[in-house]
């Protein structure tokens, strides 16, 4: 019999973290002082709406307090949530938008979207002088019963993909009259009184770098950590083919790019043809953007030994250590991607092994300490060797998924990095648990599903190879001298390159993305190659040489993807921060030899 633990899992929501109690304390004090403070309210929802004065502009805080149901909220859900200001002498509108869609707690699990933060969101306005009658807009539903449907499919999520299935399933069972025509989930459109804001001097100039949600995040500048001291290293040789040299001009656009930047202007999710917005008014960084010019930019200082680039990957370093909330389910704690919540048991895993990258540059484990915490008191799930991932915490786990590889493999191997710099012995032993009992034994001849069951997904299945790599590269004895973890790199090295991969004039491209043929891109090619060159890498130095010629090839391979100028924009993309998978050359005794590309070998130093 199915087991629900959801419910359980769920009580720790009501507990929250020191930081967040300590940033209610703050937004209690700032809303004494605010202009405009209303609490728009109907059956099954309210908010909260606070305007405080910030200068030449506004600045706008609101929550949801109840979404069927106290925060974080039940069934419903709320879609196009806005404010909408008019001015009473000319009938003026501004609109604020808030949210596309938000969910409630027990909803979330299955609608996705937004979720009820547990602070106050908040961003920055311009408005002209004036009294501005204020209202609230959205349109609220009852999801339940698309939540109870999509629950029979064991692995649908998202409210549109579930409201198209639902239909789908509904109309041949009005044709025979087995259902009435009454919507169970109907939109409910709805305008809500708030009150009047009195504006006596206009808020209208034109205003650059402000930071959203500012109660969630510390935003940490270039100019804060720019005279810090600066390690001594040793700059490792390089040839003229080798990437420090012959990507230079492209490995320092980034550096540059994030002198100047709190953000990252590329798109974050995969829509190449967007071009990068350098304009933007308003910021919000992730960890997707900090973590990735982390990883990208503290290779390269090792490599050039440039104080400047230090800096520059000390700010990301300084932002990650200042934000981490190492409890799950803290909601708007910086996560995977843009998303809130799911996917904080990978965000955290990520992170902390991108943190192993920086803290080897001096040798010094200080830099990993504070993330010690979040891995190693994380939540293990009650029946599986692996931890807690965010769909068990929000849904029916045992209706939803049972953890994902990819996930488990990052946060495992996060944990046997941070404990090996450490010498904690008990982090290290989190980490060989869950790899050891969980993830290796998902292996299917070499591949790995997405998660247990025919779940193919090899972009993922690649993810997880290189971060079995990391470990290989850590030079540690406990894996490159384990018999059993070496024939089983062999055996996914082999599998990736046998199914993933296509020769093409001397070289290896790994050109396709989630087996959808419209979402390959010369982009993705280069992501799936610049980790595999960083597999082969730990496979020619502890596993077989005879894995130096594919390197080679691969090297070859991303070399003429990264000159072309679809990858050139999004090469500084928050996803693809290639730069370390490629300094790791050098860094690791290897240096490229030739006149050009396509006559291109790697030699050992």
């Amino acid at each position: 019999m199915l087991t629900n633990i959801s419910g359980h899992n769920r009580t720790r929501r009501t507990t929250v973290s020191p930081k967040v109690i300590e940033q209610r304390a703050v937004y209690a004090d700032l809303a004494k002082n605010a202009l405009f403070r209303a609490y728009p309210s109907m059956k099954n929802f309210t908010a909260e709406l606070c305007v405080l004065d910030a200068g030449e502009a506004l600045e706008l805080f609101w929550s949801i307090h109840d979404l069927g149901g106290p925060a974080p909220g039940g069934w419903f859900q709320v879609h196009d949530l806005k404010v909408i200001l008019t001015r009473a002498s000319d009938n003026r509108q501004v609109e604020l938008p808030l949210s596309n869609h938000i969910a409630g707690f027990h909803a979330w699990y299955r609608m996705r979207g937004g979720m009820i933060s547990v602070l106050p969101n908040s961003f920055y306005f311009n408005l002209e002088a004036g009294e501005w009658t204020v209202t609230l807009e959205g349109t609220l539903q009852d999801a339940q019963a698309l939540c109870l449907f999509a629950d029979a499919f064991h692995d649908l999520f998202h409210y549109s993909a579930i409201k198209e299935f639902y239909d789908r399933a509904k109309a041949p069972m009005l044709e025979k009259h087995w259902v009435t025509e009454e919507d169970l989930c109907p939109l409910q459109p709805f305008r809500i009184a708030a009150g009047t804001l009195n504006l006596t001097t206009d808020r209208a100039i034109a205003f650059v770098d402000r930071q959203f949600d500012r109660l969630h995040q510390v935003a940490v500048r270039y100019e804060d950590v720019k005279d810090r001291p600066v390690p001594k290293i040793t700059r490792p040789p390089a040839t003229p083919l080798d990437p420090i040299i012959y990507l230079k001009d492209k490995l320092y656009y980034l550096q540059n790019q994030s002198v100047r930047m709190n953000y990252c202007p590329y798109d974050t999710c995969n829509y190449w043809s967007n071009a990068p917005d350098f304009s933007r008014t308003q910021f919000r960084v992730n960890d997707r953007t900090a973590v990735s010019h982390l990883e990208a930019l503290a290779p390269l200082y090792r490599a050039t030994g440039d104080p400047a680039v230090y800096h520059t990957a000390r700010k990301w370093y300084e932002w990650l250590a200042r934000n981490i909330w190492p409890a799950p389910g803290c909601s708007k704690q910086i996560a995977s991607g843009d998303r809130t919540v799911f996917g904080s048991a990978l965000h955290l895993g990520g992170v902390g092994n991108g943190i192993c990258t920086f803290a080897e540059i001096d040798g010094n484990p200080r830099w990993v300490a504070p993330f010690r915490e979040g891995l190693l008191d994380w939540p293990m799930h009650p029946t599986l060797p692996r931890p807690i991932m965010d769909q068990d915490v929000w849904g029916n786990e045992e209706m939803n998924t049972v953890g994902t590889y990819n996930m488990t493999s990052h946060f495992a191997v996060a944990c046997w990095r941070v404990g090996h710099l450490l010498n904690d012995p008990a982090l290290k032993a989190r980490g060989e648990l869950i790899l050891n009992q969980y993830v290796f034994p998902g292996e299917r001849d070499g591949i790995w599903p997405y998660r247990p069951g025919n779940f193919p997904s090899h972009h993922y299945d690649m993810y997880l190879k290189w971060q079995c790599a990391h470990l290989l590269l850590t030079g540690a004895e406990r894996w490159t001298r384990d018999a059993d973890f070496l024939a089983r790199m062999r055996r996914a090295t082999d599998a990736t390159l046998r199914v993933y991969s296509r020769e093409e004039s001397g070289e290896i491209l790994f050109p396709d993305w989630t087996h959808s043929p419209t979402a390959t891109h010369p982009a993705n090619a280069a992501r799936h190659g610049s980790c595999q060159l960083e597999v082969l890498l730990a496979m020619t130095l502890y596993v077989d040489e005879g894995y130096r010629e594919p390197m080679e090839k691969v090297l070859r391979g991303l070399y003429r993807l990264m000159m072309l100028p679809e990858v050139d924009r999004c090469w500084h993309g928050c996803w693809f921060g290639n730069h370390g998978n490629l300094l790791a050359l050098a860094l690791h005794g290897f240096h490229v030899e030739g006149n050009k590309p396509s006559e291109l070998k790697l030699v050992r130093a």
